[in-house]
């Protein structure tokens, strides 16, 4: 089971950050996830929120500045900072729409453009909670890995994976999968992924799933636990 660090070690960086990133890559994890949004100049940026407020910055919505307003804020990283910074390194990108669908369309032709070398396309997933967007973006750059979240899975799964055929894998809040679930989806070729794995419970459900990927917001935690039950 691989572990992903959760928009970087968040357990002991701020999030989204590069101190978050690089910690993450000692920790040691298999990959790091990232959210990603659009700034009013064109730049696809990393942070989780629409607003830089809780991380001490204003309320104004990162989509209404640039990247220069931002970084009189705080630090914020760019995705193509991220993407020669940890070369080599396994990266799950998940889009927030927002801003409409215009301008949702705007913030994943920028992704795509940033994304479409192979060798950088071959080390990068695309997470998003919202099926359409993860239809546009598998029009436009059919080679991407497309991973579909969700907070819960329908009971009637075989029919929700059927509309899901163009995505990679499957990410969902880690009390929604059951054996059964894990089943179906391995059924359609689909890989299995939950999120944010915390608790020494939840790991431990995680692996006798058998699922494939956890998120988590301590990796060295859950490498560690892991490596001690082999």
């Amino acid at each position: 089971m691989q572990i992903v660090a959760h928009r970087g070690w968040s357990e002991i960086a701020p999030e989204n950050t590069h101190a978050a990133f690089s910690a993450a890559l000692t920790a040691p994890c298999d990959g790091i996830e990232m959210d990603l949004r659009l700034a009013a100049d064109g730049t696809v940026v990393v942070c989780h929120d629409a607003t830089l407020e809780r991380f001490g910055g204003s309320r104004k919505p990162i989509a209404r500045q640039t990247l220069v307003m931002l970084r009189r804020q705080c630090p914020v990283p760019t995705l193509a900072e991220v993407l020669d910074r940890y070369r080599g390194v396994e990266l799950l990108l998940e889009l927030k729409p927002h801003g409409g669908r215009e301008w949702t369309a705007r913030l994943l032709a920028g992704i795509c453009a940033l994304v479409r070398p192979p060798a950088v396309r071959e080390r990068v997933m695309l997470l998003c909670f919202n099926p359409a967007v993860l239809v546009a973006a598998h029009a436009s750059a059919p080679r991407l890995r497309l991973v579909r979240n969700t907070e819960t899975l329908p009971l009637a799964i075989d029919p929700w994976l059927d509309r899901h055929r163009h995505c990679w894998a499957i990410d969902a809040a880690h009390a929604a999968w059951t054996s059964a679930a894990v089943e179906a989806v391995r059924r359609q070729g689909l890989r299995t992924a939950a999120y944010t794995v915390n608790r020494a419970v939840d790991l431990t459900r995680c692996q006798r799933l058998g699922l494939d990927l956890v998120i988590t917001n301590r990796p060295r935690w859950a490498h560690q636990r892991l490596a001690s039950d082999v």
